[in-house]
């Protein structure tokens, strides 16, 4: 199964949006312009038939034209429905329509935002470790403390929090080709005190795109041990790894993202001694639409 994300949804987003706008409103203009010069044909038809300048017509004529009219005036119809008790037709409402184009571009300008956001504050946090490896490259005994890491079990240094190239140090190399996170974090969602889940719910970027909240959470009677929680997320994506803040009143890390299709998500805490990985794909605990998690 084929992982395919997008780089930067950002982009194309407003031209999807203007696109979109443009199709409906001129589908709107044509239906009125024909709409109108049909009524002028009706209107003329009816004073020549009253002055007897045309012939009589035939039932089938009248019915054919009717359905031109209603053919023509489709586009129109937001709605249209058939019950034992009638028929239910609903017209397209240009406001309520861009009322709701406008929920919806605040959503997705919103969505997009909160992600923009924890990109930026990940590549911060990738400058600030290449900027300590440069400022310490003299340094043998860093040197040898930041080399010793590797090793260790799945145990960070204690001592300080551990950078996101060290946690990714303690990683096996990856195995399944279009899903590269799985299998790296042990396989399980949950250990002991420690769970990792997601919500899925539609993205504002687009009808195929979800909007996933990845939770990674502790029992209070059992708190995360130190500050950060890692979060390493499908190759697709710039950046992939985050390292996230843990909120100490709910013993939680968040991270949200929008996708076009489910890959497996690993995360680390307890300064490395703790991984836990979700495959959104597969995962019972993850409620998403089936489509979505085969692509």
């Amino acid at each position: 199964m084929e992982k395919k994300q997008s780089a930067d949804p950002d982009e194309s987003f407003g031209s999807l949006r203007e696109s979109l706008i443009r199709a409906t409103f001129g589908r709107i203009r044509l239906s009125i312009i024909i709409l109108r010069c049909l009524g002028i044909v009706l209107f003329v038809f009816t004073i020549m038939a009253m002055f007897d300048f045309v012939p009589t017509l035939k039932w089938e004529h009248i019915m054919l034209f009717g359905l031109s009219l209603v053919c023509i005036a489709f586009p129109l119809f937001r709605k249209v429905g058939m019950s034992k008790d009638g028929g239910d037709v609903e017209m397209l409402d240009p406001i309520a329509l861009l009322q709701h184009m406008r929920e919806e571009a605040v959503t997705a300008r919103s969505e997009s935002f909160i992600q923009t956001n924890q990109r930026l504050a990940a590549v911060s946090e990738k400058v600030s470790e290449i900027a300590d490896l440069v400022a310490t490259a003299g340094n043998h005994n860093r040197e040898k403390k930041v080399d010793s890491a590797a090793p260790n079990a799945g145990k960070a240094s204690e001592k300080a929090e551990p950078s996101l190239r060290e946690i990714a140090r303690l990683l096996p190399k990856p195995t399944v080709e279009n899903d590269p996170q799985k299998g790296r974090f042990g396989g399980n969602e949950s250990v002991g005190a420690r769970t990792l889940t997601a919500t899925v719910s539609q993205s504002g970027l687009g009808k195929n795109w979800q909007k996933v909240r990845i939770l990674f959470t502790a029992d209070k009677a059992s708190p995360f041990i130190g500050e950060f929680a890692y979060f390493f997320v499908h190759d697709t994506f710039e950046p992939d790894a985050y390292r996230i803040k843990i909120d100490k009143a709910s013993q939680s890390a968040e991270l949200e993202i929008s996708c076009y299709g489910a890959f497996t998500v690993g995360a680390v805490s307890d300064r490395g001694d703790t991984m836990l990985e979700l495959d959104l794909a597969t995962s019972k605990s993850v409620e998403a639409p089936k489509d979505w998690r085969n692509r």
